[in-house]
């Protein structure tokens, strides 16, 4: 079974959508270890969702992706996937799993997410690549304001951060 099929296995396993990766990114999808899979090594937890979001706006970065489930304490788990790809930045951390959540709803917010999330990849795809230097840039999380992602570079209307309930 390549990595790809384990990743597609344990979400569907879990009752969780899987995104669509890409066909390239996908053939280069690697198991990192439970519930993390990725493109290249991870070196910084998925959960840290502002320190993949200003890595990809402060410098060209290859194309990856990303899809694992990472938190901490009873309630901050989440479902992270990001893709970067040509011109598209795009980062999803979605709750999931806390002990006060609930998983049904958490599990039907995150198929909608992922629904959205491959319509803007195939479109990103279809416009081509931007100027250089210029990237669409989707942020989205429901763990509350994504503060880390408002500092430095990302000041401005370079990003937007949208708060999914």
């Amino acid at each position: 079974m390549s990595d790809i099929e384990k990743a597609r296995h344990v979400f569907e396993k879990a009752g969780l959508a899987f995104p669509t990766i890409p066909e390239k990114l996908a053939e280069q999808l690697k198991e990192q270890s439970k519930w993390v899979f990725s493109t290249w090594p991870i070196d910084v937890w998925p959960y840290d969702l502002h320190y993949y979001v200003e890595e990809a706006e402060k410098s060209e970065v290859n194309d990856y992706a990303v899809l694992a489930y990472a938190g901490h304490g009873a309630n901050s788990w989440a479902i992270h996937y990001y893709l970067v790809q040509d011109s598209l930045r795009m980062f999803l951390q979605l709750g999931w799993g806390g002990v006060y959540s609930n998983k049904d709803e958490d599990a039907a917010l995150i198929r909608n997410c992922f629904s959205l999330a491959d319509k803007i990849a195939s479109v990103a795809k279809s416009v081509g690549p931007f100027q250089a230097g210029n990237h669409l840039t989707v942020v989205v999380s429901n763990f509350g304001e994504v503060i880390g992602c408002r500092r430095g570079k990302l000041a401005g209307a370079k990003l937007s951060v949208t708060k999914v309930r």
